[in-house]
This record gives structure tokens, sequence and C-alpha cells, in this order.
């Protein structure tokens, strides 16, 4: 008998030796492959924080616009019997007289007075309780393209980027919004973000809804939506026509008229070279709508058990999302089939919440899932049949991470100084790559 109870305390205790083993595997970052992070500049000049990141890949490299603040902060005197900061708003970049950086807003209206007046009423004493801001003071958007294996800023506007886009072969076209000029102009570039040309004859097909550039077929022919519409231009946004209306046609059926995108703006829309894919949640199911660019025809509409989310594309445009069935909270990543109308589990995750997911190109797929806690991230490079455990990304707190998808590869920008170091590089951007 004793030797009995010895046995089944020994089972036991291998049992739980072998649960904990599980878990720890499973939960614990030691295990996880480490991301090869390199910084490939010299560092040289101050750095230069920035938010609001967006990527877009394109043959020759990438193009990342990102907002950084003009307005530097110059504390003076704290009055610690009120609790108030008396301090100075000082220009820490001067877009307008930096002859190496082209200023887009002078396309627009060329003559420097406008502009400077409006940083005038940026600058001066100021006094307050806090001196910290979540919005930039005065919105400097960088436009940075890739020389030599470096990013560079090839370009700069004063105010926010609404949407952008760039095709593989480098054209790129960005919208914008600004408290100097009225309405939302927008710049085209044919060679990657080199140059840039203001589009004087940009007229969005609605006026008061936020543009969302989804895929460039050709030298000023692009696809935008705005809210449900979908809209087509053949020169460069002068005149557009209606190609899908899914707000009024009922069930989401495309009422009908007759590249790739990375960083989704419109959370209802994407698109490869080919075709659109719209999705709505409906209640307790989720439509998915594919819809064809050249001859703005519907090819598919899915309705699904549960909520779709995280939709992604591939360079080769390969569509992939994540879906949440009801009511077992159960998660999965599926591959999307326009031509059949049908789509694929890839993987299940269980009752593992998928936070992001990432497709690149030969069908390489990053996601994040919260087991417990912390975070946890899975790659795959042959579309999900075998995955890898790689670290957790940074908090976003800390940094932003944007993915290349052509070149599967990952970008890691600081988002507050104290996580940055003093200087960047010959432009004073501060960043690093990995491949994943």
């Amino acid at each position: 008998m004793f030797t009995d109870r010895r046995i089944r305390v020994a089972l036991l205790a291998v049992g739980l030796i072998i649960c904990i083993t599980f878990m720890y595997i499973r939960d614990f970052a030691g295990f996880a492959g480490e991301w090869e992070r390199t910084r490939p500049y010299q560092p040289e000049k101050n750095a230069i924080i920035m938010k609001s990141l967006l990527i877009s890949s394109v043959e020759q490299g990438v193009l990342i616009t990102g907002l950084s603040d003009a307005i530097d902060i110059k504390v003076n005197h704290i009055e610690r019997s009120n609790f108030l900061y008396h301090y100075n708003k000082v220009l820490r970049d001067d877009p307008v007289n930096d002859n190496a950086v082209p200023l887009l807003n002078l396309q627009i209206n060329p003559d420097k007075a406008v502009i400077n007046k409006h940083i005038a009423k940026q600058i001066g004493k100021g006094s307050g309780r806090e001196i910290e801001s979540y919005r930039p003071r005065l919105p400097l958007t960088q436009i940075m393209t890739e020389q030599e294996g470096e990013l560079r800023v090839r370009a700069r506007f004063i105010g926010n980027v609404l949407s952008q886009q760039c095709n593989n072969q480098g054209r790129c076209l960005i919208v914008f919004k600004n408290d100097i000029t009225p309405g939302r102009p927008a710049f085209y570039s044919n060679d990657g973000g080199l140059h840039w040309q203001w589009l004087q004859q940009w007229a969005s097909p609605e006026t008061r809804a936020e543009e969302n550039v989804l895929a460039i077929t050709g030298a000023g022919h692009f696809v935008m939506a705005q809210n449900e519409r979908l809209y087509q231009t053949m020169d460069f946004g002068q005149t557009w026509k209606k190609l899908a209306d899914l707000n009024r046609s009922g069930r989401g059926r495309a009422d009908l008229g007759s590249y790739q995108h990375y960083n989704i703006q419109d959370p209802s829309w994407l698109a490869t070279s080919q075709r659109a894919i719209f999705w709505k949640q409906e209640s307790d199911t989720s439509s998915l709508t594919c819809i064809n660019l050249q001859t703005g025809r519907q090819e598919a509409y899915l309705s699904l058990p549960g909520r779709v989310s995280k939709p992604t594309v591939t360079p080769e445009g390969e569509v992939y999302f994540v879906l949440k069935t009801e009511p077992r909270m159960r998660y999965s990543i599926n591959r999307l089939d326009c031509s059949n109308g049908n789509y694929t589990p890839v993987l299940e995750t269980g009752t593992d919440s998928i936070s992001d997911l990432y497709a690149g190109k030969d069908n390489s797929l990053i996601f994040t899932f919260r087991f417990n806690d912390p975070e946890h991230i899975r790659v795959s490079h042959n579309g999900g049949k075998n995955w890898k455990r790689m670290q957790k990304f940074p908090r976003s707190y800390q940094e932003n991470v944007l993915f290349d998808g052509v070149r599967n590869r990952l970008f890691y920008f600081p988002v507050e100084s104290y996580y940055a170091p003093d200087l960047g590089n010959r432009d004073g951007l501060v960043y690093e790559i990995s491949p994943i």
C-alpha cells in the first residue's frame, strides 16, 4: 500500500511538473525568439519624436509619414504655491526657411508671410498647470523615404495626414488637412516619395466625409472610399465615378455603377490591386463584400457568424482576417477567397484573443494574442502551416511598430523622448529595423 501511495504521489508530482512546464513555456517570454534589431545610421542630429506614423511599401523601399511638433517648451519659472508653470513656446524647427527640405504648403501658397503669421500665433509666452500636450502645438508631418538603406526626410507639411497610399510601382498619394489653407489638399508622387506635386484639381466626391485612399491603379487613377461608398477617378481626382454604394443597397449588396494598404484609416475597407473588400458588423454576424475595381461588380458576399476584425492583405493580394465566433468566444485567423466566395481557417487560438494581425510577402503572418498576461507573438513564413514564437512588441506608450510587408521587416520608433536617444540620423530620425 505504501508503495502504491508513493507511486500515486510521484505520478501526481510528475503531472504537476508537466502542467507547470507547459504553462511556463507558453506564458513566459524567456523561451521566445528575439528580434534582431539594428540601427542603420550614425547619430548626428538632435532626435525628432514622431507620432501617428503610417507606412506604405513600394518597390524602392518604404514611404513613412510621422507627425512631429515644431514647437518646443522652455520653462522659465515654476510658481509652486499655485502649481503654475511659466514658459516660452519656441520654434524647434523652422520649416519655412529650411531650404534643405521642401515644405509642401508653399506649393499651395508660395507666400511665406502667410505661414509665418500662422506660426507666430503658436509661439510666445504662456502659463498653465500642465506643459505637456497630447496634440502637437504646430503639427509638422515628416515625409520619409529610404536612401542607401537609411530613412531620409524628403518633404514636410504643416498639418496632419488623413490618408496615404502607394502602389508597388512607386506612385503615391497623400491627403492632408491643416489650419492654414481651406479644404483637404492632396499631393502626388510618381517616384516613391522623392518628389511631390500638389493636385490643384483635386475635389473629393463627398466634401463632409474623410478620404480613405484604397488603391492606386495607374497614373492618376485612384480608388477611394468615403463612408460606405466606393469611388474611382481617372484624372487625378478632378472627377469621380461611383463604383459601389453599400449604404443604401440593403444586406451589404453593392449598388453597382457601371496596392497595397497596410495602415488602414477607415476600418471598413481595404484593397488589393484588383478588388476592394468591405466588411461590416451586423448584430451577431459580420458581412464581407468583394468588389472588382475594374468593373465595379460584386464578386462575392459572405455572411459570417461572429465579428470580423483585423483584415490585412499580402503584397501578392492574399487577404487574411480575424474571426471571433459567438457565444463561445473562439478566435481564428482565416484566409478570404473572393473568387470562390468562401474563406479557409488558417489557425484557431481558442479563447486567446488576437489583438493584431500583419500579412507580408510569401504569405508571412504575424499575430499577437493574449493568454492571461503578457501578450505574445507568433510568426509564420508559410501561410500558417508552421509557427514560431517571438518576444512581444514593446508597449504602445514606448514604441510604435510598423510592418513593411514587401520586405518582411519591422520598424521601431520611440513614442516619447524619454525612450529615445538624444541624437538621430542626419535628419534627426530615431528608429530601428528588424527582419521577421
